[in-house]
């Protein structure tokens, strides 16, 4: 299907490169990922406590 040639070996050197922004969006997406934990028990704990309330 490829011809047994890998396509990155195509591009011009401009095109291989990693963007210098690419080490933050790294951090950012682990640290998203990190936190939906968090904000989901909270919503949870926070439902919950509505909940309670209209009860």
């Amino acid at each position: 299907m490829f011809d047994g040639v890998p396509a990155q070996w195509h591009k011009t050197p401009e095109q291989t490169k990693r963007s210098p922004n690419e080490a933050a969006y790294v951090f950012l997406g682990i640290m998203l990922a990190a936190l939906t934990v968090p904000a989901a028990f909270l919503g949870w704990a926070l439902f919950q406590s509505i909940g309670s309330l209209l009860h």
